[in-house]
């Protein structure tokens, strides 16, 4: 009787180990590392514009992907999963509407896009007419043939992280 007894706390243990280790890796598969994005939607600040990370780069805000709505200085941010750098070859942030807070105007579905660079990520990324132009270029060559027509130097990389509106309101001020 002892011995049925043993196999069976036995048993028991061994089949309390195994579902204790399986959700302790389910646990651990969802504590993916998260990355924030931080931006800012500008035609002179957007507030309450919807922003979103197209992970499907479909431009339409999906019931999975991460949201931010823009404060009254256009900034947003939402997490995002680590991987999914993995799985597209260019993650966009797209912001749809929101208000004008230079000029007080609804923007209606006005949508803006800019790339999430997959480097530099503590910078605050910009979304404005100009990033929107520049993520609906195919290729890099692309990219650089719009910002040569339109005689601007600086490249991506440096128009995505400064906030132009930040300078020009410093420059008025001065």
């Amino acid at each position: 009787m002892k011995k049925n007894s043993l196999i069976k706390k036995a048993g028991f243990l061994i089949i309390l180990c195994l579902l204790t280790q399986g959700c302790a890796e389910i646990v651990q598969n969802n504590d993916e590392e998260k990355i924030s994005v931080k931006g800012r939607v500008v035609d002179g600040p957007i507030k309450e514009s919807v922003c979103f990370a197209d992970l499907n780069n479909n431009g339409i805000k999906d019931d999975n992907e991460p949201v931010g709505n823009s404060n009254d200085k256009g900034y947003y941010e939402y997490d995002i999963d680590e991987s999914v750098f993995n799985d597209v070859d260019q993650l966009k942030s797209i912001c749809i509407g929101g208000i004008d807070t230079t000029t007080n105007q609804d923007l209606g579905e006005l949508k803006l896009t800019t790339a999430i660079p997959k480097t530099n990520l503590d910078s605050i990324i910009q979304t404005t007419p100009l990033t929107s132009l520049l993520s609906s270029a195919a290729t890099v060559q692309d990219k650089k043939a719009i910002l040569k027509k339109l005689n601007i130097q600086q490249n991506e990389s440096e128009i995505l992280t400064t906030d132009y509106y930040e300078i020009a309101l410093s420059a008025s001020e001065g």
